[in-house]
């Protein structure tokens, strides 16, 4: 790491000085699959290190790619926005617990919920879990536990403001733009069930998971500043403290993840805390894998494109990244 003089160092110039990181410019190929990218950030105001995977192509794949191109923005890993998949679970889990949860709330975790009158839920591979705690509902990510206590705890509104409060929507430095995710208010009980584990509306970057991961470590939000070459445009955003019921028990379901759920038996070092996501390609093509977290004061977010599961894909750059360090 090195001393933050308040902007972004240049994360491929950063993978290229540490031989921990899992990418090389020169190859321009992740050891991993494609375009794997991970942020890293302690909590300690006045440091800040990252690591990424090679710069985004100008419309996100190089010409000729038979998958087509799709705009992300460059660069990819900062402003590329995707569904966050079961990541986002974290923010709804926030939600509910700002709603009278707590990590031991008796919950259903069915393979299958019913919205009334409206669409079906399911579970990863229909798996049906019972009766379980809130904690081991986010640790097995059970789609339809989240879907059923939003729809019957929360509403659109609520579920807004609880991402605004994890920065997305929220203008960034650069040009006002949310250097984040975005979310829109669901218009139906269908809009806000699929809103409620990262698909349907919600859009995130991997810089913006990775600044979830840290707001849960340290019990605040804080905002990022643009790349280093980027002029500055305006006033940060104010940052955004977390009720301390709300981290305290987030703290408990991320631990929950790495040590009996979706992430439990990988190579991650003691002291990770983390949520997995698999993240549907709203374009037809492979699952995107995500995995956030963090250890000690270190927050992270590793997002591989097209890459298939977060356990699968993700966790395990995380896993040689941490290890590495």
């Amino acid at each position: 790491m090195w001393p933050w003089d308040g902007r972004w160092r240049s994360t491929t110039r950063a993978c290229r000085r540490r031989p921990s990181c899992p990418t090389s410019r020169k190859s321009g190929r992740s050891a991993y699959g494609p375009r794997s990218t991970t942020r890293c950030r302690p909590r300690r105001p006045g440091r800040w290190t990252a690591c990424s995977g090679p710069p985004s192509w100008p419309y996100g794949r190089p010409r000729g790619d038979p998958r087509g191109r799709r705009p992300v923005g460059r660069p990819g890993g900062v402003r590329a926005q995707v569904p966050p998949g079961s990541t986002f679970k974290t923010v709804t889990a926030a939600a509910l617990l700002n709603n009278g949860l707590s990590p031991d709330s008796t919950v259903d975790c069915a393979a299958v919920y019913q919205i009334p009158f409206n669409r079906p839920i399911h579970n990863y591979k229909d798996e049906n879990h019972g009766t379980v705690t809130l904690r081991q509902a986010f640790a097995l990510s059970c789609n339809t536990s989240f879907a059923r206590l939003t729809i019957e705890r929360l509403n659109g509104d609520t579920l807004v403001d609880q991402a605004r409060a994890f920065g997305f929507g929220v203008p960034g430095e650069s040009a006002g733009a949310s250097t984040c995710g975005s979310m829109r208010r669901p218009e139906n009980q269908d809009a806000l069930a699929e809103d409620s584990f990262g698909q349907g509306t919600v859009e995130a970057t991997p810089l913006c998971m990775a600044l979830v991961a840290a707001a849960v470590e340290s019990g605040e939000w804080r905002p990022a500043r643009p790349l280093a070459d980027e002029a500055s445009q305006g006033e940060l955003p104010q940052s955004v403290p977390l009720p301390s019921n709300v981290a305290e028990g987030l703290r408990s379901l991320m631990s929950a993840v790495t040590i009996d759920g979706t992430a439990a038996g990988s190579d991650l070092p003691q002291g990770v805390a983390g949520k997995t996501g698999t993240a549907e390609d709203g374009q037809g093509g492979q699952d995107h894998a995500w995995f956030i977290g963090y250890q000690g004061d270190l927050a992270f977010a590793v997002f591989v494109e097209h890459g298939g599961t977060g356990r699968g894909a993700a966790v395990p750059i995380a896993a040689r990244f941490l290890n590495a360090l």
